[in-house]
């Protein structure tokens, strides 16, 4: 008999006023006869039902797809970019295919990625999460599909994770440049609201100057959007302080290229007028005059380790504890940070 907690296709019909087959034609996309407010209608019902259709039959499945689902944040990003190449290698060697989704940091496309993903019965699921979807991967995870975390992990989730040590490779980035005489050290980061990357590094640039008795000033943090165009204004902003940085933390690359655009408009001398340190080692960095400082993380190995991981889950050949696995980061110091040119 059939658990009363379970929603079916039938109670999404009912609560949503259509028959079950539309509600079938609908979580199938095949919906060209049916207005955007009746999809609209059902699709809110069965994400507050928490209706999955395929989780049992993924579950109940009897051999074996061959295919990875790979949802990343953004694949613009040079770090996800190499991270699904490392995946698809690893995949290739190992006889599997991957399906790759672009979340563009919306929870909301997450959610609908990871329904496909199942629909799709894949063997298992490597997610960079945006956070706020745990119901749906613990769902997913329930059902008999695996899911490794990448890049951050979820305290709440009892997956195993890949990453890096955020918090500590950052307050070694700041502690470098306090080395080097900075005493007004800017961070720009994105929004840190449930991305533990994010609010780990914030928190390593925090300990780090508390670690040297040094003030955090609340005009020295921005947090904004991560786009260029949100890192070119805010960087914009914080260089008309009476008393303005002389160094900039950056937390990830495409801030980066927005803070490198304001410079090159304003023709600043870096590190003459500015240290600049970036987190990530994306390809330009290497190739900017001058080429930038930067804390590098092992990217092929993050994606790498998490489908080996993933393979040990999804062959069920023996049972072990939840993994979380941090693999260590590089400082490469390079021309774009220097002491600074007065007074700290």
């Amino acid at each position: 008999m059939r658990k009363k907690n379970v929603p079916t296709i039938q109670d999404v019909a009912r609560e949503a006023g259509v028959s079950a087959s539309t509600v079938s034609n609908i979580l199938n996309q095949r919906w060209k006869q049916t207005s955007k407010e009746t999809r609209e209608r059902i699709l809110e019902v069965a994400r507050r039902l928490n209706y999955q259709p395929n989780a049992m039959a993924a579950a109940l499945r009897r051999r074996s797809t061959k295919i990875v689902g790979v949802v990343v944040t953004n694949i613009g990003n040079p770090f996800y970019a190499g991270l699904v190449s490392a995946i698809q290698e690893e995949a290739r060697r190992a006889g599997y295919t991957i399906i790759v989704g672009n979340t563009n940091y919306d929870q909301q496309i997450e959610r609908e990625l990871v329904t496909t993903l199942l629909r799709q019965q894949v063997d298992g699921m490597l997610v960079v999460t945006n956070g706020g979807t745990g119901d749906l991967l613990n769902q997913v995870h329930s059902s008999g599909t695996p899911v490794v975390l990448m890049d951050r992990s979820d305290p709440a989730l009892d997956f195993d994770s890949v990453g890096v040590d955020n918090e500590a490779a950052a307050e070694n980035a700041v502690t470098y440049l306090i080395a080097l005489g900075h005493t007004r050290i800017g961070i720009i980061t994105g929004m840190t609201t449930g991305v533990p990357t994010r609010a780990g590094r914030l928190v390593g640039y925090q300990r780090a100057l508390c670690a040297h008795g040094l003030p955090l000033r609340e005009d020295y943090v921005s947090i904004v959007p991560t786009s260029p165009e949100s890192g070119r204004e805010v960087f914009g902003r914080m260089l008309s302080l009476e008393d303005r940085p002389t160094a900039f933390f950056i937390t990830n690359a495409s801030l980066a290229l927005g803070v490198l655009q304001e410079i090159r408009e304003r023709g600043l001398r870096i590190p003459d007028d500015a240290s600049l340190l970036i987190f990530d080692d994306p390809d330009w960095a290497r190739v900017q005059e001058p080429p930038l400082t930067a804390v590098a993380q092992p990217t092929a190995e993050i994606g790498a380790r998490a489908f080996q991981l993933l393979l040990q889950r999804m062959s069920r050949k023996r049972q072990f504890e939840r993994q979380s696995l941090l693999l260590p980061t590089s400082l490469l110091v390079r021309r774009s940070c220097a002491p600074p040119s007065s007074g700290g």
